[in-house]
């Protein structure tokens, strides 16, 4: 019957139907965020399939409906990850029109707001990422030379100096393992403190020490 149990399934508060593929959305986006939480209070390498689907309270068939493995299901917690943190930084120096110090500043901090705000995510992305092994390692190069070509951007401009070609990966790669170590050490307790360190590491190649210390400032 329409009024029985079976007549009210996804239904909203409003009493209307969810189409179908909004139902699928959600429930994949519940395990996603069940395994990025399960991911970072426990760590990849401990956690398996049965751990995601407690965390996301969802039938273990809904879960291989959408992934085919932990692994599966860890390397879309980690694509959307970089996707919504590339997008966030780029917003952030694009939106900034005054010197390119300033536009690093900016993006720099976007990112460190952007942790404290989903700090398990953020966790399970950047900590647990290279637990994953040679599977993250393509994504991990993408996401190196993604951040880096925001970073080229200034290359140029009043104020940078000639660089090597590989100078921004470098960088960036040396940014990526200095939030690797103070999320693993937990220290500062607020990401956002490492700000005036983590913009003076970025600038010293493009702008020299003295630049790139007093805009960090």
């Amino acid at each position: 019957m329409a009024g029985g149990p079976k007549g009210r399934r996804n239904v909203q508060p409003g009493g209307y139907p969810l189409r179908p593929e909004v139902v699928a959305h959600h429930q994949r986006q519940r395990i996603l965020d069940g395994a990025a939480k399960v991911v970072a209070a426990r760590g990849y390498r401990e956690v398996s399939v049965a751990d995601i689907v407690r965390e996301a309270a969802i039938a273990r068939a809904r879960f291989y409906e959408n992934f085919a493995s932990k692994e599966d299901c860890f390397l879309n917690v980690y694509d959307e990850a970089a996707a919504q943190i590339l997008e966030t930084v780029a917003q952030a120096c694009s939106a900034s029109l005054e010197s390119f110090p300033e536009r690093v500043s900016a993006g720099i901090a976007a990112l460190l707001q952007a942790i404290e705000a989903d700090p398990a995510q953020a966790r399970a992305f950047v900590v647990e990422g290279p637990a994953v092994g040679p599977a993250i390692n393509s994504r991990f190069e993408k996401l190196i030379s993604d951040f880096a070509g925001l970073l080229r951007s200034g290359r140029g401009r009043p104020g940078s100096s000639e660089l090597p070609d590989t100078a921004e990966e470098t960088v960036v790669g040396g940014l990526y393992w200095l939030l690797y170590h103070a999320m693993i050490e937990q220290r500062p307790k607020k990401i956002s403190r490492l700000r005036p360190q983590l913009v003076e590491f970025a600038l010293i190649p493009c702008i020299g020490a003295e630049a790139a210390a007093a805009a960090a400032r």
